[in-house]
């Protein structure tokens, strides 16, 4: 569906880091983790394609998306007022498996990749998961990048935090924090399943840490999408899924969530 949404509300979060709401053409209330929205940046002729971004909460007839500006698309988009109309495409995509009813959830963003892993802590209350089956892991540069942290923390599920620069929560990476949990989790003879959206090399790294632990997890790439049709071919990846044969995926139409073993990186 291609519709047009005017915006409601555009704010700064932190330096570079946006919150933007905007009417919807229905109620995507209950949308699961992982959908996205294709978003016209402007209306002029360029940039020439839609930009992908996944959806952080929906009421009503109005949705909210978390983006960063860090190239031209983006910064298009900043620009845009308040009562602007905005072309959207969408939702798109697919979702996160559920956990097994003897796992336990954890949660992995890092950085601008926290709304589908915040969407899918709600996803998981609402399916009546425990909060004391759900670990949240939040990492970020520096402090101020981890916004939204009263919204998360609000669930009343564990959330973590880490730091580059070690200004809150561990000083380090969310990899070294999954890491600690699902060993204190093999300790006390439970199971977990990971969850995780962030930039490649933290992706990269949970693809590696889940095949040498035997970590089962699933990943949702911000691959970007130019035509989030899958007709262009902008955005496949290579998958391993059965061997040693190499399969290439579209991410806006296969994904953009996938078995964290099965993603081929460079």
């Amino acid at each position: 569906m291609i519709f047009d949404a005017s915006i409601t509300h555009q704010e700064v979060l932190a330096p570079g880091i946006w919150l933007m709401r905007f009417e919807t053409a229905e109620d995507y209330s209950g949308f699961r983790a992982g959908a996205f929205f294709h978003i016209q940046v402007d209306p002029g002729p360029y940039p020439m394609f839609r930009r992908a971004y996944s959806i952080l909460g929906a009421s009503a007839n109005e949705a909210e998306i978390l983006y960063k500006v860090a190239g031209v698309g983006s910064t298009l988009l900043s620009r845009r007022k308040v009562g602007d109309v905005i072309s959207v495409m969408g939702p798109l995509g697919n979702s996160f498996s559920e956990p097994a009813s003897d796992e336990h959830a954890l949660l992995v963003a890092g950085g601008i990749g926290m709304p589908p892993i915040l969407r899918y802590a709600e996803n998981l209350l609402q399916a009546g998961v425990t909060p004391d089956r759900i670990t949240f892991i939040y990492g970020a540069r520096t402090a101020a990048e981890l916004v939204l942290r009263d919204r998360i923390e609000a669930l009343g599920i564990t959330v973590l935090y880490a730091t580059d620069d070690g200004s809150t929560g561990t000083h380090g990476y969310v990899t070294d924090v999954l890491r600690q949990e699902a060993e204190t989790l093999q300790g006390a003879g439970k199971s977990g399943r990971f969850y995780a959206c962030g930039p490649e090399p933290m992706l990269a790294a949970l693809t590696e840490l889940s095949r040498t632990e035997s970590l089962p997890g699933e990943l949702s790439l911000e691959t970007p999408m130019p035509c989030g049709a899958g007709v262009c071919l902008g955005c496949i990846i290579p998958c391993k899924c059965s061997g040693d044969d190499v399969e290439y995926k579209r991410t806006c139409i296969d994904g953009p969530i996938f078995r964290a073993q099965e993603v081929v990186w460079p």
